[in-house]
């Protein structure tokens, strides 16, 4: 069956690359058991000029011959629909290290490699990017990447292919257009009109040669990284045939592709950026700064810092990967104050000095909201806020959603407005398979957001403490946490921990469940068992759950204190204990329906919890979650 099902996946894609690409492939027939005589399996390792489509190119080039698992970044094999492909494949998601570094991200990363290794002896095939990422450039820079270098070295039963990819530079799932990653669902929409507006048959199409080449005798096995790196930059570079070029190592050819039958119609191209670091006068940073960054570099290279000159490239000629560049960025937010630095800024060691010096200042870039905020207004009477009945978070929640039903609630810029109705229905959702969770304790590593709150909420339907965790304070303070409460279950997000930058988070990397994991296994059945349970009456909601035999004097919440004294304490707060808080500050408060919590406190902090947490959420107030307190540019635009 399974096979049926890789011929129905294979031939789908084949049939829609049909209309927009004519591909050849160069190469297949030399790869035969003749010449590929090593025991393993075969590790493709290809250039990558564009998303999405060179990944389905390559490995429908060689297929059926050779079944492939590819290796995939992260935010890219959980996309839906491709996660599903993906997952059918055995594909292996990496993390993106381009985005943040963490100690979960890094041994992620070193689990992956190791089972490429492992199943490379076992005879099983992989595609791997030496460079780890799609060019910015027509030039295929491989730099410090060490993955590749890894792999070879500790799986010389391997079989090595070189692909290279031609025709994709120019394409829309390309960089060369934009200068940036281009939006996959966008991108596949637009193709899709073009190919409509052409009339399916007559879109004109790109020639895409795919080349496979088995290594070479001269190939280095047993070279440096760096060696390697530099001879697959050179592979790869090679004048591709398809335009006139010039000089030794031109990379690939910009290739346009009109996307009208009627004529040459084409997208627009980006200028080239313009890399140099010529405009850095080196004599204006300061002696000290200098010395300090290049003591960093040798540290991570071992190189002697007299051998560290400002024209090097760190990528290229020290021979830093995207781990060492993390920690590079790190460096420079710990020992100059500088934020908002991208990896890809970091190109030269005089780039760092001024940027260290602040001699060249890094542009802050803010991502759009992807939420849908459009009906934030509320149109309710306006009307003293006031904790609804009850006497448990559960029971004045549930009866606040009564109350309120349709009108808003909450909103983050990550799942945009929610009311009442929408929340109740996740909160049970939720709570159904919070409750089939191990332990008392369920923790919660998540920043100011309305994922955090909605699982504050479920766990305590579900009969579970939720467990405020604190990730700033390190492996120590972590390990603490786990050893005194015994939690089972710490739930976090990969949208989340993706962002998450230089912290360890070794103390409960064990414990750890992903919200998009738990989603994915949601069935139809779950949902519409919700839907129909968030119709009862809270009495019978409670009763369902066995939340009704909760008394306002059980344990609502467990915070920890930051342990800047000795090991952190664990402070358990009932339901009592909260609600009585929350009440006495109404009463006191001149607060209204229409006024707006802006929660940007994150809820391991007791105020955060409470008041720009939960108060707004059982009060009738509106509240607006930012997730981090400390970037100005995002709060002001929230």
């Amino acid at each position: 069956m399974k096979k049926v099902v890789e011929y129905l996946i294979a031939y789908f894609f084949k049939f829609i690359l049909f209309f927009r690409y004519r591909i050849r492939v160069k190469g297949l027939d030399k790869l035969t058991p003749e010449n590929l005589k090593k025991s393993g399996g075969v590790l493709f390792m290809p250039s990558h000029p564009s998303y999405f489509i060179d990944p389905i190119v390559v490995t429908l080039a060689v297929w059926p011959k050779f079944p492939i698992r590819p290796m995939i970044v992260e935010y890219m094999y959980y996309t839906p629909f491709i996660h599903g492909v993906m997952k059918f494949m055995d594909a292996l998601p990496i993390p993106n290290f381009v985005t943040s570094s963490n100690s979960l991200k890094r041994k992620k990363s070193e689990k992956v490699i190791q089972t490429v290794i492992d199943d490379l002896k076992k005879g099983q095939n992989f595609l791997l990017y030496p460079a780890g990422k799609v060019k910015y450039t027509a030039y295929e820079a491989i730099g410090g990447a060490s993955a590749a270098h890894h792999i070879i070295n500790e799986a010389p039963e391997a079989n090595v292919v070189l692909v290279r990819t031609k025709g994709l530079w120019g394409s829309s799932f390309s960089k060369a257009l934009a200068g940036t990653a281009p939006p996959l669902s966008t991108t596949a929409w637009n193709s899709f009109k073009i190919i409509m507006k052409n009339l399916i048959f007559f879109t004109p199409r790109r020639e895409i040669t795919v080349e496979l080449e088995i290594a070479p005798s001269d190939f280095p096995y047993d070279a440096s990284r760096l060696e390697l790196n530099k001879y697959l930059e050179k592979w790869y570079n090679r004048p591709d045939g398809l335009t006139p070029q010039t000089g030794d190592l031109p990379g690939d050819s910009l290739v346009l592709v009109s996307y009208s039958m009627w004529g040459n119609k084409f997208l627009p191209v980006r200028e080239e950026e313009d890399t140099s670091d010529q405009e850095i006068n080196i004599k204006d940073i300061p002696k000290n700064v200098q010395n300090r960054v290049i003591e960093k570099l040798a540290e991570l290279t071992e190189m002697t810092p007299a051998s560290i000159r400002p024209e090097m490239n760190i990528s290229s000629d020290l021979g830093l990967d995207s781990l060492d560049m993390a920690e590079l960025v790190a460096f420079l937010q710990d020992k100059f104050e500088v934020t908002d630095v991208q990896v890809k800024e970091l190109t030269s060691v005089a780039k760092m000095m001024a940027v260290a010096s602040k001699k060249v200042q890094c542009e802050r870039v803010i991502e759009e909201e992807k939420g849908d905020v459009s009906k934030w207004v509320r149109k309710a009477p306006r009307q003293r806020a006031e904790v609804a009945p009850g006497e448990t978070l559960t029971e004045v929640f549930l009866n606040q959603c009564k109350i309120l039903g349709s009108e808003v609630a909450c909103v983050d810029a990550r799942v945009g407005v929610q009311t009442y109705s929408a929340l109740k229905m996740r909160v049970i959702l939720m709570a159904e398979k919070l409750r089939k969770m191990p332990g008392t304790y369920i923790g919660i590593l998540l920043p100011a957001s309305v994922a955090a709150n909605l699982l504050v909420m479920a766990c305590e339907l579900a009969g579970k403490v939720p467990l405020m965790v604190n990730w700033t304070v390190g492996t120590r303070h972590l390990e603490s946490v786990v050893k005194l409460s015994n939690v089972e279950v710490v739930i976090s997000s990969w949208a989340f921990l993706d962002r998450l930058e230089n912290v360890e988070l070794d103390g409960v990397e064990d414990q750890l469940v992903m919200i998009e994991d738990i989603v994915r296994e949601l069935t139809i059945t779950d949902k519409l068992k919700a839907f129909f349970r968030s119709k009862m009456s809270v009495k019978t909601i409670l009763k369902t759950f066995e939340a009704d035999k909760i008394s306002k004097d059980d344990n609502a919440v467990l915070l920890f204190t930051s342990g800047t004294e000795s090991l952190p304490k664990g402070v358990p707060l009932t339901h009592n204990n909260l609600l009585s808080n929350l009440r006495a500050s109404l009463a006191m408060l001149d607060l209204y329906n229409d006024d707006v919590i802006f929660a940007m406190l994150p809820p391991f902090h007791s105020f955060g919890f409470t008041i720009t947490g939960i108060l707004g959420l059982l009060s009738g107030m509106r509240v607006a979650y930012s997730p981090n307190p400390t970037d100005g540019p995002r709060l002001a635009q929230t």
